[in-house]
């Protein structure tokens, strides 16, 4: 009996127009490349502390989960893992994993384009290993991201959007801002 019920709501969703305001889901997975800005300070034998600026680079993966309420609102999350790094003489690493929960806005700007813009909260852990041992820095703080999406249909879409993070710092590690270009594919059901 329920699983009659559950084909019979599947087949009436796949009746229903796509453009209209009804409520849908959004799953998309993407690339992008992901920079972790920070200052660390070290102190040597006498006890002098010398900050330096560091950047970490990574490519990444993002898988991302959106529930439109409305054609222009939207709620959704984000997991980014870490694929490739950083590596250098000095200062090696990049992105572990990180999280985004946001809220967001979509406004048209044709047929088949739209701007995109959502705020929110993330985190990222971004480890990293100098000659004198390994470490990670934390990121928790709000994000801001904007981009372009193109429909390809009313069901798939191409993503293109920026993701700025930024975070307070600490005595030891100044963790400035995470920045990540993107793009992803999307399936709209």
């Amino acid at each position: 009996m329920t699983k009659g019920k559950i084909l019979a709501t599947i087949g009436l969703l796949t009746f229903l127009p796509t453009d209209t305001a009804i409520a849908n889901a959004e799953f998309s997975i993407g690339i992008a490349q992901h920079r972790a800005d920070f200052r660390l300070a070290s102190r040597n034998s006498n006890f002098d502390t010398t900050i330096r600026d560091h950047a970490l680079d990574s490519t990444i993966l993002t898988f991302t989960g959106r529930y439109y309420y409305s054609d222009n609102f939207s709620v959704g999350a984000r997991a980014l893992t870490g694929i490739n790094d950083t590596d250098d003489f000095e200062l090696s690493g990049g992105l572990n994993n990180g999280y985004e929960v946001f809220v967001g806005t979509q406004y048209r700007l044709g047929k088949q384009w739209s701007f995109v813009g959502d705020a929110g909260l993330g985190y990222s852990d971004v480890e990293y290993a100098r000659p004198r041992g390994r470490s990670d820095i934390r990121y928790l703080g709000p994000i801001l991201r904007v981009g372009l999406a193109y429909e390809f249909s009313p069901n798939i879409n191409l993503n293109m959007e920026y993701t700025w993070l930024d975070r307070v710092s600490d005595d030891h590690v100044g963790a400035e801002k995470t920045q990540t270009l993107g793009l992803s594919i999307g399936y709209r059901f």
